[in-house]
């Protein structure tokens, strides 16, 4: 293991014994030339794989046009995909709230459930991750 990975702090178990170098499909490639099947999917949520082209072309243009704006600010890529996702949802539902991670995603699910039932309790699964945030982390039970 390169030594560089002391100056991280790893909040859930222990990093592997290499670096990757690259990534492409379902591969990693370390930097001693191993190829290894990704069964983790990036973070378990990268069901496309690594680099896949679209979403290189997707982040290209917006590299080129807008790639991040104020909350209070709207890109037609935003309205777009906003639109596209609600067209997906079942009656009553017709809005979409865009977050930036996973934590961001279950910090949202909690407050609008506790909002909608009046209640304060939650379930969660042992040996579940959800992030670092507060409320996130109060629902994990996986790390130490």
């Amino acid at each position: 293991m390169d030594d560089r990975a002391d100056l991280l702090v790893r909040y859930g178990g222990e990093f592997i014994d290499s670096v990757v170098r690259g990534a492409s499909g379902s591969f990693v490639e370390t930097v001693d030339g191993q190829r290894v099947l990704d069964f983790t999917a990036g973070q378990i949520c990268a069901t496309v794989g690594h680099n896949h082209p679209r979403v290189v072309a997707a982040i290209e243009s917006a590299c080129r046009e807008v790639i991040h704006l104020n909350s209070w600010m709207l890109s037609e890529p935003v309205l777009a995909l906003a639109q596209r996702l609600v067209a997906m949802l079942p009656e009553p539902l017709r809005r979409v709230m865009l977050l930036s991670t996973g934590g961001e995603g279950i910090e949202a699910a909690l407050r609008m459930a506790k909002i909608f039932t009046g209640r304060f309790e939650v379930v969660s699964l042992t040996r579940s991750w959800h992030g670092v945030t507060g409320g996130a982390s109060a629902v994990t039970y996986a790390a130490p």
